[in-house]
């Protein structure tokens, strides 16, 4: 007896153009992300990508482009997605949000000193703490 059509919660459908698929996508913003965000020093760390799941374009000529708003900063960083025609017109757009850890070493006291005490080296220690 047949029961009917089984189909996934979600269905995307497009003719023509070209796709970039979540996987390809991530990749994508993570490269485009490294390299600015040595400029924030430390160890980083990308993490928290809520992007669209795929990105189409009409034509299979249009070029894909990623942005940030605004200056990159440890902290949420919102991403622009968006595909530009070979004349540079901007086609479509989509936005997604990325978490950017920033970890550094930074100095504290490696013991407790008390109000007029010399600081010294030997008081001096290094921690690994987040900056965001």
């Amino acid at each position: 007896m047949w029961t009917g059509w089984s189909c996934p919660p979600q269905l995307t459908v497009q003719t023509g153009g070209k796709v970039i698929l979540g996987q390809d996508l991530r990749a994508r913003v993570v490269a485009f992300l490294t390299p600015r965000a040595k400029d924030l020093g430390g160890e980083i760390e990308i993490k928290d990508l809520d992007l669209p799941s795929q990105y189409f374009f009409r034509d299979a000529t249009d070029k894909f482009v990623i942005g940030l708003h605004g200056d990159i900063r440890p902290g949420r960083n919102q991403i622009k997605l968006r595909s530009e025609n070979a004349q540079g017109r901007v086609v479509s757009g989509k936005a997604g949000t990325v978490f950017i850890n920033v970890w550094k070493a930074v100095p504290v006291a490696a013991m407790p000193l008390n109000r007029f005490d010399r600081v010294s080296k030997d008081k001096i220690g290094f921690r690994r703490v987040k900056i965001s």
